[in-house]
């Protein structure tokens, strides 16, 4: 059986491919969208450790991400990210909804780690699923998206 993953839900690429870097080098196992229902389903039908979503998105919205999450998985913690100019109202909107913790962009790496390490064991290295080293990542841009709505951080 696979360990539970952290999905990180962002439609900025750039932000969503740092996230995801990030925490791979850390040693957490996460699946990366750009689209909140390509995430819910993933959400639905795999074991999530954790759901870090950005607050304004063009599909659908990080507080219906919240909602769905906490109705039908209740102890899952979502982390709450915005980098809008009203950022200060939604993520505190976010947080009277049940977000477990909330940031605004840009995000410093130690802030993430700390928040994600109160929720999520981590897993080795090895196994994090990590298919480019990050300066590869920083050096090229390269993103590739999957067929199931996920991006290759």
């Amino acid at each position: 059986m696979s360990s539970p993953v952290i999905v990180i839900i962002d439609n900025d690429e750039d932000h969503l491919c740092y996230l995801t870097s990030l925490l791979r080098r850390a040693g957490y196992d996460c699946a990366a969208f750009p689209h909140v229902r390509a995430a819910m389903k993933y959400i639905v039908e795999n074991d999530v450790a954790l759901v870090i979503t950005e607050v304004v998105m063009p599909e659908l919205d990080g507080i219906e991400v919240l909602r769905a999450v906490k109705l039908s998985f209740p102890d899952v913690p979502v982390v709450a990210v915005c980098g809008t100019r009203q950022g200060d109202l939604y993520l505190h909107l976010m947080q009277q909804f049940g977000a477990s913790a909330t940031f605004a962009k840009p995000i410093a790496a130690p802030a993430v780690l700390g928040a994600v390490e109160q929720w999520v064991d981590r897993q080795s290295p090895e196994s994090s699923g990590r298919e480019l080293p990050i300066e590869d990542l920083v050096e090229t841009g390269l993103f590739s998206k999957t067929e199931q709505g996920r991006l290759k951080c």
